[in-house]
């Protein structure tokens, strides 16, 4: 693939991947959602598959570069942001109820601690670390494999398996539930209606539905990333650029009407990922963007206190926002909450403590 220190592209598609991720939060609790939001909601599914395809990709790219994959150093960048912003949404519910005068909620957020600590329970946004630390433990068994070991048909068997063991969790109803938090309870319904009572049993089941999620992106990522693949791509140009970017857009479209919901979730999160690739040949280096590209993580950690800012002041000063918003209010609302998210993170990166703590 391509070889460069910064891809661009990349950048600028982490900056719209994490745009839609908000607008995907931004209308919680409003119970009548204008015309034509159905749809940008459907586009902005993308989002998610396209951070796991990145984070996967740009993992196993080291990991065929060096043949080794820093497994504590990556952690640390996972577990640190993870446990930060569990204690600072759990201490903002606090606050929020005492001030609201509803105490009474206190016990609900602290009811399910197993959710709090294993599946990012203090914000629901914040699962998306525990099955990202999930996936990248996983790399750390495929670092057995050399680049020079790996067979190219082995990794193709493993993906398309894998897809299709995604696929039958999905169906059956047995992937990881965020607004409960558990997995497998469909399974277990029917075999052990008590089991997710049993933290441990509850974690293992969370664990495996995450490592099945994980796994199709990991084995795509190790394929991309072969050096027998790489010839046999697409040259790097301006026409095949746009073309990508135009099969992205039709899948992102379209896709959900003739793919199954697990292999249209890879395919386009992947197909999102080669368009921002390929774009990087043909987009200037921008500062704005590698800001933006920085910057990404971050505004995913902090928008959901933005969103609710936007939402509580709404209550007080136009309250009719939150019954019956228009397309282009809510529209508004999701780019203020998007641009202040990014400001907020990029004056923080240039606090010396909040860069060396590594908390964004």
């Amino acid at each position: 693939m391509l070889k460069q220190q910064r891809l661009t592209g990349v950048d600028l598609f982490r900056g719209i991947a994490v745009y839609a991720v908000i607008i995907l939060h931004s209308d919680e609790g409003i119970p009548v959602l204008p015309a034509g939001w159905a749809q940008i909601l459907q586009f902005s599914y993308f989002a998610v598959p396209f951070f796991l395809a990145t984070s996967f990709y740009l993992a196993s790219a080291k990991l065929y570069a060096s043949g080794k994959f820093q497994l504590s150093s990556r952690l640390q960048r996972l577990l640190i942001p993870y446990a930060f912003w569990t204690i600072f949404y759990l201490g903002y519910k606090v606050a929020k109820y005492l001030v609201d005068n509803r105490p009474e909620r206190l016990s609900v957020v602290f009811r399910d601690p197993f959710a709090l600590i294993f599946c990012g329970g203090a914000a629901f946004h914040l699962y998306f670390l525990p099955l990202l630390i999930t996936g990248t433990i996983l790399i750390k068994f495929v670092e057995l494999w050399s680049k020079n070991k790996v067979k190219l048909k082995l990794l193709i068997y493993l993906f398309v398996l894998s897809l299709i063991g995604y696929e039958i969790l999905l169906i059956s109803g047995n992937d990881f539930n965020n607004i409960s938090g558990v997995a497998f309870q469909s399974l277990l319904n029917s075999t052990l209606p008590s089991g997710n009572l049993n933290p441990l049993l509850r974690l293992i089941l969370i664990v495996l539905a995450w490592t099945i999620r994980c796994l199709p992106y990991i084995f795509l990522a190790l394929f991309f990333n072969h050096p027998r693949v790489g010839q046999h791509l697409p040259k790097f140009n301006k026409k095949n650029a746009i073309a990508l970017l135009f099969i992205f857009l039709i899948l992102n479209i379209f896709g959900h009407y003739f793919l199954p919901q697990g292999i249209e979730e890879v395919i386009i999160g992947y197909a999102a990922l080669l368009a921002a690739i390929y774009l990087s040949i043909i987009l200037p280096e921008s500062p704005m963007i590698l800001n933006l590209g920085v910057c990404s993580f971050g505004i995913y950690l902090i928008h959901l206190l933005i969103v609710e800012t936007f939402q509580m002041v709404s209550k007080r000063v136009y309250p009719t926002l939150l019954i019956q918003p228009s397309l282009f209010s809510l529209l508004t609302v999701t780019t203020l909450t998007f641009l202040i998210s990014w400001m907020v993170i990029s004056i923080s990166f240039k606090r010396k403590l909040v860069s060396r703590s590594k908390l964004i």
